[in-house]
C-alpha cells in the first residue's frame, strides 16, 4: 500500500492490515485529517462516517464527513457504530477518560475502537524526557502556536490509558506498534539504549506488583516501538 501518506510511517498500513481481518459496517473514522484512512476503508466496504475539528482539511469525496470537536460530546447516538477509528487524536486532547467514555457510547455491545497514540514510554522516550524534560513528540514541531488544536498537549502513558479504557467499559485486545522507534536502528544508539532497557524492565518487575499491567510494560511494543496500536472490544453498556 505504498500509496498511503502515513501519519507516522507504517502506521496506516499496519491499521488497514488489522481492519481487514473484520467485518464490514459502520465506521466513525475520528479524527480523519485529510482522508486517507476514510478512503481506503470505503473501498474496503466499510460505511465510512469521517469527522474533524478542521473541516477544510478533508479531501476525500464520496465520504460522509462532519466536523465536530473530540473534546466535547460527540454528536452521534449511543450504540451506533461497529468500528471507531481514533488515530493520532488522543494525543490532542484535553481528557482521556472524556475521549473514552464518548467512543464506547457510540460504540455498539461488541463493537471495537482502534487507537494509535505516541508511545512516551518506550526507551527513546524516557531518555529525552529525563535529558530536556519533555517526551518525544511532544514540544518543537509538535507545539503549534498558530493552530492549538495541533498541539500535542496530552502525553497519555499507557497505565494511564489502560485505566481508561477499563472505566469506559473497554477491554484491551491487543496491543502492537508501527515499527521500531528510529533511534534504536543506529549501532551506537541501539547499544546504548537496549542498556537502559535492560535497567528499565528490572525495575519495572521489582517495583510493578500489578502482573497483568507488567506483562504490558514489559513488551517490546511499549519498551520499543515509536506509535502504540491499541485494539479493544466494547464489553459492557456502562460508561
Amino acid at each position: 500500500m505504498s500509496e498511503f501518506g502515513d501519519t507516522a510511517p507504517k502506521l496506516h498500513n499496519k491499521l488497514m492490515g488489522l481492519l481487514r481481518h473484520e467485518k464490514g459496517g459502520r465506521l466513525l473514522d475520528i479524527p480523519s485529517g485529510e482522508g486517507r484512512l476514510s478512503y481506503f476503508l470505503n473501498k474496503a466496504g466499510f460505511e465510512v462516517i469521517a469527522a474533524d475539528i478542521d473541516s477544510e482539511v478533508f479531501k476525500i469525496s464520496g465520504v460522509d464527513f462532519l466536523k465536530c470537536d473530540m473534546n466535547n460530546i460527540l454528536p452521534f447516538r449511543d450504540n451506533s457504530f461497529d468500528h471507531v477509528l481514533c488515530v493520532e487524536g488522543l494525543e490532542h486532547l484535553e481528557n482521556t477518560f472524556h475521549l473514552f467514555r464518548e467512543l464506547s457510547r457510540i460504540l455498539k455491545s461488541g463493537g471495537k475502537l482502534f487507537l494509535s497514540t505516541p508511545n512516551i514510554l518506550s526507551v527513546q522516550s524516557r531518555i529525552r524526557y529525563l535529558s530536556i524534560g519533555h517526551h518525544a513528540f511532544f514540544r518543537g514541531y509538535y507545539a503549534n502556536r498558530d493552530n492549538f488544536y495541533t498541539y500535542h498537549i496530552n502525553p497519555a502513558g499507557f497505565p494511564q490509558i489502560l485505566t481508561a479504557l477499563e472505566k469506559a467499559g473497554l477491554h484491551l485486545d491487543r496491543l502492537d506498534m508501527n515499527r521500531i522507534a528510529p533511534a534504536f536502528l543506529s549501532l551506537g544508539g541501539n547499544i546504548i539504549l537496549r542498556l537502559f532497557a535492560m535497567f528499565i524492565r528490572k525495575m519495572t518487575y521489582l517495583k510493578e506488583k500489578d502482573e497483568y499491567l507488567r506483562q504490558f510494560l514489559l513488551s517490546p511494543e511499549l519498551l520499543f516501538g515509536e506509535i502504540l496500536i491499541i485494539v479493544c472490544s466494547k464489553i459492557g453498556t456502562k460508561y
